[in-house]
Order: structure tokens, then sequence, then C-alpha cells
């Protein structure tokens, strides 16, 4: 295969020198019964130190398989594919381990569990409402009953979905827009009482403006006269002092909304 989907998935109890061949072969095993995609998936080879599986995708098989993954952090989808998820589970556990499934860019798309379950099992995932900011990076890809819609914000990618009305919504935006989303996120605590977001789905949207903070100021000082500054055509007008009618001022310009679609 030339082009490539290049990931990693990373045990934390072994490293190459320690762990039994056999053992090593049912994890492969596990792993190509989790992936699917069986003529498009192959083994290339373990990384030094903390034992790591690198995987070779096909990139015609990335946007499918990203979707497989998203469902079975959902406990959705085919049910081999849950089956599998829980059969690598009960290996690790059996091994005191974790495991951690890697992109190319070292983003976390699943982790497995093991050993850190029986706290995933004692407080079971959590629902909550939310939003979160970003500029839409992808949008679209195969999936059961929703599609993949990542947002990225800075250094930070948000795994999320959404329904096929709402992409057909959000298309438009693709790559251009700062937008704040809604929806559901579903937490999962951790054992050392952390919470993690196993994902988000969007339920609607609104466009930001992100004009940077010194662009606004330059919109301030460019009013006429003070009174410009503190009529009545300003959101909040008529509330607070000076000072609250600036930061009120400054805020409808920075971030005023626009409703998506």
């Amino acid at each position: 295969m030339d082009d490539v989907w290049s990931l990693r998935f990373r045990i934390d109890a072994f490293t190459p020198d320690t762990i039994p061949m056999g053992r090593l072969g049912s994890y492969l095993t596990a792993l190509a019964a989790l992936l699917g995609h069986d003529e498009e998936v192959r083994f290339r080879r373990l990384d030094a130190r903390q034992l790591t599986l690198v995987i070779a995708v096909a990139a015609a098989a990335e946007p499918s398989l990203r979707a497989r993954l998203a469902a079975m952090i959902r406990r959705e989808g085919a049910a081999e594919a849950l089956a599998a998820f829980d059969a690598l589970d009960d290996r690790l556990a059996e091994d005191h381990a974790i495991g951690v499934l890697l992109d190319d860019d070292d983003d976390s798309l699943l982790v497995v569990p093991g050993r850190s379950r029986g706290d995933r099992l004692r407080y079971g995932l959590v629902r909550q409402a939310g939003s979160l900011d970003g500029v839409l990076i992808r949008l679209g890809g195969r999936s059961d009953e929703t599609i993949p819609a990542h947002l990225r914000d800075g250094d930070r990618v948000h795994i999320c979905a959404t329904t096929e009305p709402l992409a057909l919504r959000l298309a438009p935006h693709y790559r251009r827009d700062l937008l704040r989303v809604f929806g559901t996120g579903r937490w999962q605590r951790g054992d050392d009482g952390s919470w993690t977001r196993l994902g988000f789905l969007i339920t609607d949207f609104v466009t930001l403006d992100d004009r940077p903070l010194a662009t606004e100021v330059g919109h301030l000082r460019a009013a006429a006269t003070p009174a410009d500054w503190w009529g009545a055509e300003w959101p909040g007008a008529g509330s607070g002092g000076a000072a609250e009618r600036a930061h009120a001022l400054v805020s409808a310009l920075r971030m005023t909304p626009r409703k998506g679609g």
C-alpha cells in the first residue's frame, strides 16, 4: 500500500523485550478483529521501549475506520466490532494493562481501559449538555447513524459527530468560520478522578466573530464621539456604569453569534 494512514496501538504493561510471543500474537489477532477491514490493514513493526504496534491502513479505508472507532466509543455499531473491543479489553485487564490507539499526529482515537475499567464500570458514562468552539476541519465519512464532524481549537481537536441534516448546514462553514457547537458530550471518569470526554453529538451551532481584540478596540476608538460609545444603539445600553458598558460592547463586537444555517 502506497497511500496509507499510520496508526499505533500502545500497550503500557510491556516492552518488545518482555512480552511473550504467544501473547503478542493474541494481541495482534484481537486488534485485527477490532479494526476490521482485513484486506486494508497491515502490521508493520514493533516500536522500541513501550510496546507499540505500528499499523498501516489503506487511506481509502480511513473514513469508515474512523466511523467504526467512533461508534465503539458510543457503544454502538456492529455487534462484532463491540465484541472485538470487549475481547481486547479483557485481554488487557488480564495483563494489568491499558491500550491506546493513536493516529500519526499522536492524537488518541480510542482508549481500551483494561486494568482501569473497574472505575469505568462503577461510574459508567455520564452525558452532559455543553458547547465547544473551533473551526470545522473534518465533515463526513461512513457511519451507521451519525456523521463525523471534527473541530480544531488551537492545538486541540474535538472529535464530534452530528446528524445528516445538520451536517448539510455545517458544510458551508468547512475550514472557514469559527463555530460554537451545542450538543451532548459523553464523559468517563478515570481512576485518578479526572474526566475524559469520549465523544460529542452536535445538535446545533452558531458562527462566531473571531476578530482579534486589537481590531475590536480599533472599532471603539473609531467612534466619532463618546456619545457614540454610550448611545442606545449598542447591546446592553442603559444598564450599569461605563466600565460595564465598555465590557459589554467589546463582548458584543467579539462574539456576536450568527445563527448557523
